[in-house]
């Protein structure tokens, strides 16, 4: 079984910390949405992703970026660590997909069965 969290990022908001490995802007993630194992970033519900790969690790944000970004935010948010994978390019061909499909989405968690 494969899990994929698809998430819309439009902005490109990542920050590299490796070869080939970035970390995504800090996300309310619920317990079920931190069991994927592959994240895919898309700009919107309708383009495929144009970012993502294997997830490594998933933190809490820290004071730092939380007050920088979200200086009034209460709820805890989390980062994604992943490894860039070419199949989550663009050219990889990854849709949207997963349990939210609503006009108001901006992330869904699939799992391949």
């Amino acid at each position: 079984m494969k899990r994929i969290l698809h998430i819309i990022e439009k902005k490109s908001d990542f920050k590299r910390i490796g070869q080939g490995e970035s970390e995504s802007l800090a996300w309310v993630l619920t317990s079920e949405d931190e069991t994927a194992e592959f994240v895919a970033f898309h700009k919107t519900k309708n383009d495929y992703s144009w970012v993502g790969g294997k997830i490594l690790g998933i933190r809490d944000a820290t004071q730092e970026e939380m007050t920088e970004r979200w200086p009034l935010e209460r709820t805890v948010r989390r980062v994604i660590h992943f490894r860039v994978l070419p199949e989550y390019r663009k050219e990889g061909r990854v849709r949207w997909a997963g349990n939210q499909t609503h006009g108001m989405a901006y992330k869904s968690l699939e799992i391949e069965e």
